[in-house]
């Protein structure tokens, strides 16, 4: 939960506490989806109007506006009307669990794409090439069929790191094979990623040093 949708608590400044519409709008948006774009929107209101609190929202390419105004349109939009991945959307989608065994394809995908997001920082002799270990679980985002959208649970051979992504494609078809968001990892790496904790501390949940210098 609080890897894909953290807590988000604002303090409105003393002199704004009075403000009527202010108040009725954050009550009102906190029973809301809300996402990162309404942040962005936030920001650029308070830099560019910021003593506007009633102005209809202009909707943006990303459906996102600022929440210290009403919502408007956005009101009543779903995950399926922003450009988010489904994973950051929790409660919204129904999922349908699978037989891990016919998904080892799906799960050799992601191991490639966490060892070439190592190779693209150049940590590669750094960091181990992860090889993987076993497929622990496999949900469809349904209707199967529609969607394509799959959320895939494995580990790797080293220091059985544990990963969760969210994939789409054709299960038949791995070239259609997409990430949809990030490859989380979901247990804990303690220091076996010390060797970059420094330099690139992003990278530490898919590093397994292998006692080379960065």
């Amino acid at each position: 939960m609080e890897l894909k949708n953290p807590f988000l608590m604002l303090t409105v400044p003393e002199r704004l506490r009075a403000n009527k519409e202010l108040i009725e709008n954050l009550k009102v948006n906190a029973q809301h989806l809300i996402t990162h774009f309404d942040l962005h929107a936030t920001l650029l209101h308070i830099l560019e109007d910021p003593e506007n609190f009633v102005a209809k929202p202009v909707v943006d390419p990303n459906n996102a506006t600022s929440i210290l105004r009403p919502l408007g349109p956005a009101e009543n939009r779903s995950c399926r009307d922003i450009p988010v991945p489904a994973s950051y959307c929790l409660c919204e989608f129904d999922k349908e669990p699978l037989s891990p065994d016919n998904y080892r394809e799906m799960a050799d995908y992601a191991v490639r794409e966490i060892n070439r997001k190592l190779a693209d920082e150049r940590l590669a002799g750094v960091c181990a090439n992860l090889t993987l270990g076993s497929v622990i679980s496999v949900e469809a985002y349904t209707p199967e069929m529609v969607t394509k959208l799959y959320e895939i649970t494995f580990d790797v051979h080293q220091n059985r790191a544990r990963f969760r992504a969210t994939i789409r494609g054709d299960v038949m078809v791995p070239s259609t094979f997409e990430l949809t968001g990030g490859v989380d990892r979901i247990n804990e790496y303690g220091k076996t990623a010390d060797c970059i904790a420094d330099q690139k501390p992003q990278m530490s949940p898919y590093c397994y040093c292998t006692g080379a210098k960065l």
